[in-house]
């Protein structure tokens, strides 16, 4: 039954295949309204690289269903992983297909909380409940920056569409807040792709199952905030800094990753952090902008999308079979599982840019268009290097290793075969460029650029310049993994200075954080209701005089008079107030309150509100029952506060009562609508059929109003019951 899963992200697969003749024409994009007011819609725009993206992830999404219904067949709740799975890759086409921002962010954040779910998915473990938290927190704040990116984008162009932000890059690029937009929004790709300093989480996502790692490592989640630079970069390239900023923390990721990468020794740590690597490089390679570059991001993108799932997928079949990541505990694979054999090979080949993988094709390409940039090659050459150490690390401890690691757990040859066809699917597309090098590869060059681009592809051009440094990368990671073994103190040595990393601040910034929230709830959050009555009637007392302020007293004019009868209950009301406060008996608190609340009836009746005035007098009537009836158990008046706190707060509640007389004022002054009053009086009886128009606003126009308001005051019931019902130790008698 479980193969039945393999029809959404096949069915996916076919109707993406099925648009691709429609990519890039307006019959592409579709546009369903969403929040006309505010001029927002769901639109989807399939063009050459959201469709690449898509079909990528729908076809790794394919084989890796098939590979998770083998991995996941003996483990509890593969209900729940198989749900979010399925919403994180629907949500993750959302994101290369849509057009509108707005939309496009709801879909990056439906990947990030999926992924907490699935990265935490053995949350029995510690491991995995931290490291799922840590991969929310940092791309769930991403996606805040990003959010602020988006708007200020949006508004300073004009427009939330992405296809008509491309025709505004000129007037866009010269804006003041550009730069901020650009920093904005590079800052949530970045959490989300995993660039430096926001890379930390990345390795740690690794706890999650290995279908779930090799799907988010290569064509998922990961690769979200690479498709939004790239996704922008006709809209953003034009800012001055875009180029600077995406070279510098490209380039610093692609090295930086790649050396950590050869001082692990954790098999899936290893593979995470030369994800990190090519992340760099990806993000790198946009920073460039040339069409090399560019048509290396493509070819790239498919290089490492087509290696390191297969190695993760192998990863984790090792490990089910060894019982262990660590590769100075792994052996001969090799004699154990040829086909997994093969493809682990297949695909660390294309991670070393080795021909005739795709690899190899996406190096010589970038290396080509930037022989003049000496500092360019100096970054490509390094990071190429760490990644073919890293890469000849894996396959040489993994499968053809010293030592025999004894096999713990027996896995069927079918679990082999989805990494196998993924890796060998990298082979081919290296060898066979010609087959899409037109539609997907110059047709999305095409895209970025604004211009028409047509590259031919080709795994031999002869010796060259290309070709000799690409050898010579080589033949340094040889050098350098020759040397691994004597390095072992220096890589003891480099691990303690691992407090400096960004990784290190994580938990200190996360401790501040809780111990801070937690100071700021003992004092806002005290279980004292009036606390909380003294904050919110301050704040609301400030925050309305400041706005009163922006008022001259000369534009409020007073609009009627006051009759004999309001000043009458007037002075009834505040005596009554005033009586309550200075009464030192209970009864007679409680007897002036009534008096006030009766007064409010008397002022109902005299402005023409019966319906109101009724209501009014039910509830006083059912007050002082209720008093009344609790008069014994009401605790006896007393002196609790000091001089100083009582001085407090009469001085609040006059505040209070200035800034509510002032108000009532300067409603007199303004000039009352009667357009919603005209509409219920017209239509209380034709719509609704009732002769009462208050009752009709109550029952029928804001009915839902109305529900809230019963719904409030029977949880209200219960708690006075439930207070009622303790005895005097706490406990219900």
């Amino acid at each position: 039954m479980t193969y039945f899963l393999l029809i959404l992200p096949l069915l996916c697969l076919i109707i993406l295949a099925a648009l691709q003749s429609l990519v890039g024409t307006p019959a592409g994009m579709w546009q369903l309204e969403w929040v006309p007011a505010l001029d927002l819609s769901v639109s989807f725009d399939f063009t050459h690289l959201g469709n690449l993206f898509a079909l990528v992830i729908a076809f790794i999404g394919f084989w890796v269903y098939f590979y998770g219904i083998q991995y996941m067949k003996k483990y509890s709740g593969t209900g729940r992983f198989w749900f979010f799975l399925s919403v994180f890759m629907m949500a993750m086409l959302g994101v290369v297909v849509a057009d509108n921002l707005i939309a496009l962010f709801v879909f990056w954040e439906f990947t990030s909380i999926c992924s907490y779910f699935l990265i935490g998915f053995y949350h029995n473990k510690q491991e995995s409940r931290d490291s799922a938290l840590m991969a929310l927190l940092v791309t769930g704040l991403g996606g805040i920056v990003l959010l602020a990116g988006f708007i200020i984008l949006g508004e300073i162009g004009g427009s939330y569409e992405i296809s008509n932000l491309v025709h505004t890059k000129n007037a866009l690029s010269n804006h003041p807040h550009a730069f901020i937009a650009l920093l904005l929004i590079f800052i949530g790709a970045a959490t989300k792709s995993a660039q430096f300093p926001f890379h930390f989480w990345l390795p740690n996502a690794m706890a999650a199952p290995a279908p779930v790692s090799s799907f988010l490592h290569s064509a998922t989640m990961v690769k979200a905030g690479v498709f939004l630079m790239a996704r922008l970069f006709p809209v953003l390239e034009g800012i001055q800094g875009f180029s600077p900023l995406l070279s510098i923390i490209g380039g610093l990721t692609f090295v930086w990753g790649g050396f950590i990468a050869i001082t692990e020794y954790d098999l899936k740590s290893i593979l995470a952090h030369t994800t990190i690597s090519a992340l760099g490089l990806l993000i790198f390679l946009l920073g460039l902008g040339n069409v090399h570059a560019l048509t290396g991001f493509v070819l790239f993108f498919l290089a490492h999308a087509f290696y390191k799932a297969p190695l993760f997928m192998s990863a984790g079949i090792l490990e089910k079979r060894y019982g262990t990541r660590d590769v100075r505990k792994l052996g001969q694979g090799f004699a154990d599982d040829k086909i997994l054999g093969v493809a682990m090979l297949v695909a660390a080949a294309s991670m070393m840019g080795l021909p005739p993988a795709i690899g190899f094709l996406a190096k010589e390409t970038i290396l080509e268009g930037q022989l003049n940039q000496y500092l360019v090659l100096v970054v490509l050459v390094a990071g190429s290097v760490f990644n073919f150490v890293a890469a000849l690390k894996i396959v040489r401890a993994s499968l053809f290793g010293t030592q025999k690691a004894p096999i713990t757990y027996k896995v069927g040859p079918l679990i082999s075969v989805a990494p196998l066809v993924l890796a060998l699917t990298g082979l081919v597309l290296g060898c066979a460029s010609f087959l899409y090098q037109d539609q997907l590869v110059n047709g999305t060059v095409s895209q970025l650029m604004l211009e028409t681009v047509s590259m031919k592809l080709s795994l031999w051009h002869g010796f060259n310049m290309p070709l000799a440094i690409s050898a010579l990368s080589v033949i340094l990671g040889v050098v350098v993994f020759k040397t691994l073994p004597v390095s072992e103190a220096l890589i003891k040595q480099f691990r303690r200075l691992s407090f400096i990393s960004p990784v290190s601040f994580y938990p200190r910034i996360l401790n501040g954080i809780l111990g801070l929230a937690r100071k700021f709830t003992d004092v806002y959050q005290s279980g004292y209701l009036r606390r909380y009555q003294l904050v919110i009637i301050s704040a609301s007392c400030v925050l309305i005089f400041m706005g009163i302020l922006r008022f001259s007293p000369s534009e409020i004019q007073l609009k009627g008079t006051f009759n004999f009868g309001d000043m009458v209950l007037g002075g009834v009301m505040i005596f009554a107030m005033i009586a309550a406060f200075m009464s030192s008996a209970k009864i007679w608190v409680i007897t002036f309150l009534g008096v006030v609340g009766l007064s409010t009836v008397l002022f109902f009746v005299l402005y023409g509100a019966p319906d109101l005035a009724l209501t009014q007098l039910m509830i006083e009537i059912f007050t002082l029952m209720i008093f009344v009836f609790a008069l014994n158990k009401i605790p006896g008046l007393r002196q609790i506060s000091t001089p100083l706190v009582r001085a407090r707060d009469v001085s609040i509640s006059v505040s209070f009562g200035m800034m509510m007389a002032y108000l009532t004022y300067m409603s007199f002054s303004i000039d009352i609508q009667e357009t919603m009053a005209t509409y219920y009086a017209q239509n209380s009886y034709l719509l609704a059929k009732g002769k009462n128009i208050v009752n009709v606003i109550l029952v029928d126009f804001r009915g839902f109003d109305t529900f809230g308001e019963v719904a409030v005051l029977l949880m209200s019931a219960v708690g006075v019951y439930i207070l009622l019902s303790k005895n005097k130790k706490g406990k219900r008698s």
